[in-house]
Order: C-alpha cells, then sequence, then structure tokens
C-alpha cells in the first residue's frame, strides 16, 4: 500500500509541476502578463455584472414592482457581488505589464493555488446568471395573451 501511496503523491507532484510550467510559459508569452482564461472570464464577468446593473436600473424606475422583479433584483445584486470578488481574485493574480521569467513563475504558482476559487465563484456566477435568465424568460411568458 505504501506503493500506490507514494506514486499517487509523485504523480500529483508532477501534474501540478506541469500545470505550472504551462501556466508560468503562458504569462511569461502574453503581451499583459495575464493568462488568456483569465482575461477572458474577466471580461465576461464584468459585462455579466454590468448587465445585472442595467437590469437592476430598469426595475428601480418601476413604481410598482412585481414579486418577479423584487427577486430579479435580489439575484442581480448577488451576481454582482460573486463578480466583483472573481474580479478581485484575479486582480490579485496580474502582475502590471510584461513579466519576467521569475515573476512569471510566480504568478503561474499563485493562479494555480487559486484555481480552484476562482472555479468555484466561475459556476456560484453562472448558477444566478441561469436564474436571472429564467426569471427574464418566465416574466416574459406572463405578458404575453
Amino acid at each position: 500500500m505504501d506503493g500506490i501511496s507514494l506514486a499517487a503523491s509523485i504523480i500529483q507532484i508532477i501534474d501540478i509541476s506541469s500545470r505550472v510550467v504551462t501556466k508560468s510559459i503562458d504569462i511569461y508569452r502574453s503581451s499583459d502578463g495575464q493568462l488568456i482564461e483569465h482575461h477572458e472570464i474577466d471580461h465576461v464577468t464584468k459585462a455579466l455584472s454590468n448587465s445585472a446593473g442595467r437590469i437592476d436600473q430598469l426595475i428601480a424606475k418601476s413604481t410598482a414592482r412585481t414579486d418577479a422583479e423584487l427577486e430579479q433584483e435580489q439575484l442581480g445584486a448577488k451576481c454582482r457581488e460573486i463578480a466583483d470578488e472573481l474580479v478581485e481574485v484575479l486582480n490579485r493574480l496580474n502582475s502590471s505589464g510584461r513579466a519576467g521569467r521569475w515573476r512569471s513563475f510566480r504568478q503561474a504558482l499563485k493562479a494555480t493555488w487559486k484555481e480552484d476559487k476562482i472555479i468555484s465563484l466561475e459556476k456560484r456566477l453562472d448558477r444566478y446568471r441561469q436564474q436571472m435568465i429564467a426569471n427574464i424568460v418566465e416574466t416574459l411568458r406572463s405578458l404575453q395573451p
């Protein structure tokens, strides 16, 4: 059993090391010192947060809010909260400008450590996005004669 545990530990170390090296190379080669996937996540997250804000502004103009509008407002607020947290995590991982080899490696190591947190926040944000869409569709259906 000890041999299997040792082999599993070695495989895990090799897996983590290869992910760090790959990310380090990607960061080093990028023009802005940021992983492409982090740049995309940041862009989409900010766009979703902005959309939720615009929906909330439209709902706020309504004088008599329906239950669906109140729920949409709550979903939008939670969506923006999670989006802000995700953007903050990504911002802490970014370096300014082109990174050198050592800085790229350190940044890749941090990104690997924070990978689970980023994935978790992405999933939470996606659940709120899906619920917001479902509420909008439900509201539109109730408006049709």
